[in-house]
């Protein structure tokens, strides 16, 4: 690290905490915080060039000099930083759109004597697992299937670059990536070669194709497929050959010429894959004899690719004009129709290919299909239809591929989470995160760390939650993902708002948020702008959280996508319950309802139809038929946790009224019955609940009972501390019933009911 500073021996005193830069650690007392070195050197140069200023920029050039880094690394460092000093932002200020600034007193002193054996506690790298399963029992058994990384390897999977477009034709832009993903289809489908996903690879990729030693690194293959088209005389030719980075050597190559484009990849493909094989099976649907079906279909591939499903629609739809017979655009028409919400329309696509793939015997036709369908059931809520059609899919394609077993059970993992059946998808992520280590692909690896992340988050387990999403973050960086960073900062930015720490998560937000600008991701930027809004929400600023909103509305409306508009409506109606106006969240909440009925989204409907009959006058018999109906359909889709959630929603009605008694009675039955909750939350929330109803009641043993258990794992969670305050008024504790009942309302950033504990709106994070 470069800096001026005086380089005389010397550590930093912070308050209880010891900065020693000779020995690159943080400590108090006997307490020693590991500290990675380049969060490490960010809070010393903080420290040393405290009470000014310090840019971006600066921070930049002086830990990572001569490296290419972006922000989202930096802000990370700075949460890590912070934590490593058990500090918010009180010591390390951010300077929005500046830098950072260290306020903190500091005292320098001499640093305590070099121990001898300075590395003898070093944890190995892998104990870091035994750590982060320790803290929850949600992981149990996972550290054993992740040593299955060292099982046997498998066949080395090959990865397919985009097409070098030589042909200097400006019409042919499509090439690219719409022939790659031909060319990758084409391969795919002979049964003895294992292609990575063409999604990924783009997206590792990026905008620079001139990385592929790098790219090779992170998928666990040495093999690339480069191909290069180009044209002369009225006819194209097409060399495609199977790069070795290992051996520095072109493995085979095929030269191939012709009128059509798509149908010279085709062969190409075919080709490569069979001299690979030494078996020759030529695709038999990816390809017309009509070149120009050829070419809409092609072109649709690359729409697809990024991520214009309208246009990548009509594209697929020309295709099939001029060669229905064409499965591979077909295939692709039913993506861009479901990709739109037309979940019915593109069932029935897609059950006709499955059909035509069983006639055919094309089983890897089928498996994708299967698997396509089940994210569709997904999508529309159909948790139990879209586990059996995933489990046929596994059936159908068998285990030969890990890449491909590994995203079967991170889905179905998902899908138990979802049902809130959080040991058995524990089980599908460990055998998830097992293929993908077999397979040495990262992409899938940071993903299934995402979900466990997620797991975490819905047992309440936040510590767990926050070193899944850092463990992902830390690959998808690695792998220069900034789509994926994106996604993790906004989450890691969820966690630190439910903490309380809300500057922290703003700049969490505001990073997630510049990347999805930068990447021209409107779907991203609606997402990140519902979260900071909501933040806001929180600190009282309801006119910037509007301003907010109304920009993600602008672009769901734009994007003609009824998901995001549904979002957007659920924010706009927090903003106005926030604001007072029951009335307006009511409307807004009733739009958001509107538009899941219509894409026949159960799950959400219920959720929503739970918080409209939260705003609901007292009075209002309609709450009560929502509840119903809500609990009705919970129970249909197996979400136990949002029948108990109605119940719950039942209960601070039933406060809100006076009837505290009734309250009792619906909130001990959910804490006694057998299948009581899974979710440590909604525990929470109605153990905090009930212990304020105790407290009221005099029924003082009976509260303190229910309030040291959650003291452990969530003791600034604010119904919790509402209850300890009213347990601490109805003893003749006065002050402390005031300072617990300020800290509550400091966490939730806005004025709470003394009795109701509904203290902010649930936060969610993204699969």
């Amino acid at each position: 690290m470069n800096d001026n500073s005086e380089q005389a021996p010397v550590a930093y005193q912070l308050d209880r905490w010891l900065v020693d830069p000779q020995q690159y650690r943080v400590c108090s007392g006997d307490v020693t915080r590991a500290v990675e070195k380049k969060t490490f050197e960010v809070l010393l140069y903080l420290i040393r060039n405290r009470l000014r200023v310090v840019t971006r920029d600066e921070l930049l050039d002086n830990v990572w000099t001569g490296r290419v880094v972006s922000y989202s690394v930096l802000a990370r460092s700075i949460m890590k930083a912070r934590r490593a000093i058990a500090s918010d932002t009180t010591q390390i200020e951010t300077v929005h759109g500046v830098g950072y600034k260290f306020v903190g007193e500091v005292a320098e002193v001499t640093p305590p004597a070099v121990p001898a054996q300075p590395n003898a506690t070093r944890l190995p790298r892998r104990a870091w697992w035994a750590i982060a399963g320790s803290l929850a029992g949600l992981v149990v058994g996972i550290l054993a299937l992740y040593l299955l990384s060292q099982a046997p390897p498998v066949a080395q999977p090959v990865a397919v670059l985009p097409v070098s477009n030589q042909t200097q034709q400006s019409d042919l832009k499509w090439v690219e990536h719409g022939l790659g993903a031909v060319l990758a289809e084409a391969m795919a489908d002979n049964a003895g070669v294992w292609v990575i996903p063409n999604k990924q690879v783009e997206a590792l990729l990026g905008d620079s194709p001139d990385t592929a030693p790098a790219l090779a690194d992170n998928l666990g293959t040495d093999r690339l497929i480069e191909s290069a088209l180009t044209r002369e005389d009225g006819q194209f030719h097409l060399i495609a050959r199977v790069v070795n980075l290992g051996t520095e050597r072109v493995d085979h190559e095929v030269r191939v010429s012709g009128t059509d484009p798509v149908a010279l990849v085709a062969e190409a493909g075919s080709k490569l894959a069979a001299r690979i094989t030494t078996t020759n099976v030529v695709s038999q649907h990816l390809v017309s004899q009509d070149a120009f079906a050829n070419e809409a279909y092609a072109k649709g591939q690359d729409a697809m690719l990024k991520g214009h499903a309208p246009a990548a629609e009509d594209y697929f739809k020309a295709a099939l004009r001029q060669d229905h017979s064409l499965i591979g655009a077909e295939f692709g028409l039913a993506s861009a129709v479901r990709d739109q919400g037309r979940y019915g329309e593109a069932m029935e696509y897609y059950e006709r290919l499955r059909q035509l793939a069983q006639g055919k015997g094309l089983d890897r036709l089928e498996a994708d299909v299967l698997h396509a369908m089940a994210l569709t059931e997904w999508r529309r809520s159909d948790l139990d239809q879209a586990r059996q059609l995933e489990e046929q899919s596994m059936n159908v394609r068998g285990t030969a591929d890990p890449i491909a077993t590994g995203a079967s059970e991170l889905f179905l993992g998902i899908l138990a989470s979802r049902r809130s059946e959080y040991q058995k998808a524990a089980s599908h992520y460990a055998n998830a995160l097992a293929a993908y280590q077999q397979a040495g692909y990262l992409p899938g690896q940071a993903s299934t760390y995402n979900s466990l992340g997620v797991l975490a988050w819905r047992q309440f387990d936040i510590s767990t939650s926050e070193a899944m999403h850092e463990r992902a973050l830390d690959i998808r960086t690695r792998l220069g993902q900034d789509r994926q960073i994106a996604a993790s900062l906004n989450n890691l930015g969820t966690i630190a708002a439910f903490r309380g720490q809300l500057e922290n998560a703003v700049d969490l937000y505001q990073q997630a948020l510049a990347l999805r600008r930068q990447l021209s991701d409107p779907a991203g930027i609606a997402s990140t702008l519902r979260n900071l809004a909501d933040l806001d929400i929180r600190l009282g600023h309801l006119d910037q959280a509007k301003v907010k909103i109304d920009e993600a509305r602008d672009i769901a409306l734009l994007l003609n996508d009824e998901v995001r508009k549904a979002w957007v409506a659920g924010a706009a109606g927090r903003v106005a319950w926030a604001a007072g106006d029951q009335a307006l969240a009511r409307d807004f909440f009733r739009e958001q309802l509107s538009y899941y009925l219509a894409l026949d989204d159960l799950a959400n409907s219920a959720a929503t139809k739970t918080m409209l009959a939260s705003v609901l006058p007292k009075e209002s018999e309609q709450a009560a038929r929502l509840l119903d109906e809500a609990a009705a359909s919970a129970r249909a889709l197996g979400q136990s946790d949002t029948v108990f959630q109605t119940q719950l929603v039942r209960a601070r009605r039933l406060v809100e009224s006076g009837d505290l008694g009734e309250a009792q009675s619906i909130l001990e039955n959910i804490l006694d019955t057998p299948d009581r909750p899974d979710s440590r939350k909604t525990i929470a929330d109605v153990a905090a609940l009930l212990g304020q109803i105790y407290a009221s009641h005099g029924l003082l043993d009976n509260a303190a009972e229910l309030l040291p258990d959650m003291e452990g794992w969530r003791a600034d969670y604010p119904p919790v501390l509402l209850s300890q305050a009213c347990l601490a008024a109805a003893s003749g504790e006065q002050e402390r019933a005031v300072a617990l009942h300020q800290r509550a309302v400091r966490l939730a950033g806005q004025a709470v009911p003394s009795l109701l504990a509904e203290a902010h709106p649930d936060c969610r994070l993204v699969d």
